[in-house]
């Protein structure tokens, strides 16, 4: 397999594609989308968006000759864990839910890994379009203006994002966690969308993420962007395949992995 052969060649690949997939949504109605929940997976939306905009950036990054892991097309069986490569992580629309009702926000979600390191992240918001990315220098830029984590050390001081995703099971074990790591923070959003989240996380704006059960393409761009901006991250296996269970914050909270 052959690749590029620097690493602006990737950059610029995935910053041509994640600015041509934000074109394409600028003309889209969001009313007149197709949307159904799937049948194995009834808390699941999928839209006609998702599967337009994944043929639009998969066609784009296919020819950098590095596998590609898609919410929507895993043609290679893609096992996130075991792969130790070069791999580009694409949600193609992440917050598919807010985006067919007219909720704000959504995100079109890109990023290269090397095995478990984030290498290259691109996070474009709807509304709005404004682009989230890490830059040729491993700076974390948002709406073209470089961003860092805060600097709240206490818990009751601050904000955490998380989500219920779609793929958790609630049983007794996941309320006591729940309860357990969000009622020493100040806080708790849930924005509908996990890149966001974590670019929020990014920007300074909330302290920390957490999140179980949470597939890794929701996360990957975010997670780059919140290491490039001076937090940290870590993950584990969740129960199924490509799942995790994700806690990220500034650098200077505890983590909340359980």
């Amino acid at each position: 397999m052959t690749y590029l052969r620097s690493q602006k060649d990737y950059f610029q690949i995935g910053l041509n594609t994640i600015n041509q997939a934000l074109s394409y949504l600028k003309d889209i109605d969001f009313k007149k989308t197709k949307n159904h929940f799937l049948p194995n997976l009834k808390k699941e939306l999928k839209s006609s968006i998702d599967l337009e905009l994944n043929e639009i950036i998969v066609s784009n990054l296919k020819n950098t000759n590095i596998p590609i892991l898609s919410e929507e097309s895993n043609q290679d069986n893609i096992n996130f864990s075991e792969h130790d490569g070069k791999l580009w992580i694409i949600d193609p629309l992440d917050g598919t839910f807010n985006f067919v009702r007219g909720l704000p926000f959504s995100t079109v979600s890109i990023a290269l890994y090397s095995g478990k390191t984030p290498l290259f992240s691109f996070v474009g918001i709807i509304p709005g379009f404004k682009l989230g990315f890490i830059n040729l220098d491993g700076k974390a830029v948002f709406d073209n203006q470089q961003i860092s984590v805060s600097s709240i050390k206490k818990k009751d001081e601050a904000v955490i994002c998380t989500g219920i995703p779609s793929r958790q099971i609630i049983n007794k074990k996941e309320k006591e966690i729940f309860l357990t790591n969000f009622v020493t923070f100040s806080k708790v959003r849930m924005l509908g969308s996990a890149s966001y989240s974590l670019l929020q996380l990014a920007k300074g704006s909330v302290d920390a993420y957490y999140e179980r059960e949470i597939m890794i393409w929701d996360v990957a761009a975010g997670l780059g962007l919140v290491n490039a901006a001076g937090g940290n991250f870590e993950f584990y296996e969740g129960k199924q395949k490509n799942s995790l269970i994700v806690s990220a914050n500034n650098s200077k909270i505890d983590h909340l992995i359980s």
